[in-house]
């Protein structure tokens, strides 16, 4: 009977060391950070769109669309190098909202898509307080 229960510790084992060591294969590529940065309010348009990811990863595609729905051509073409950093030049934007959205290709084949908004010449607009504000505040 010892022998039956010392079978059945190691295949405990096995299927635990197992599960540990195919535990980063299910990790997931995260984008770190861009430039413009998510839900940025920006006085200037962006010379550049880059996309930092966790891991290296195949850009798929990426769209960049103004709140009025209009697409913005970047240019991109998809290719099979994987990295970490994709950079696209961007033409000059007008003052509006506008929504990157980007579809990546993960080492494991994984496809994954994601999104952010960002907007130009709308910053003094929404943080700068009339004077009124300032009168109202009592301390």
């Amino acid at each position: 009977m010892n022998i039956h229960k010392t079978i059945k510790n190691r295949r405990i084992v096995f299927a635990a060391l197992l599960a540990f060591m195919s535990t980063p294969a299910l990790a997931h590529t995260d984008l770190i950070s861009s430039v413009p940065p998510a839900s940025a309010q920006l006085e200037m348009s962006p010379e550049k769109l880059v996309l930092n990811f966790s891991e290296p990863v195949q850009l798929m595609q990426v769209n960049l669309v103004a709140g009025n729905g209009d697409q913005v051509q970047l240019g991109f073409k998809p290719n099979n190098q994987s990295v970490n950093k994709h950079e696209l030049p961007v033409p000059s934007l007008s003052a509006e909202q506008y929504t990157v959205t980007w579809v990546i290709l993960g080492s494991d084949g994984h496809r994954m898509e994601d999104s952010f908004g960002f907007g130009v010449g709308t910053a003094a607009a929404q943080t700068e307080p009339s004077a009124e504000d300032h009168s109202a505040h009592q301390h």
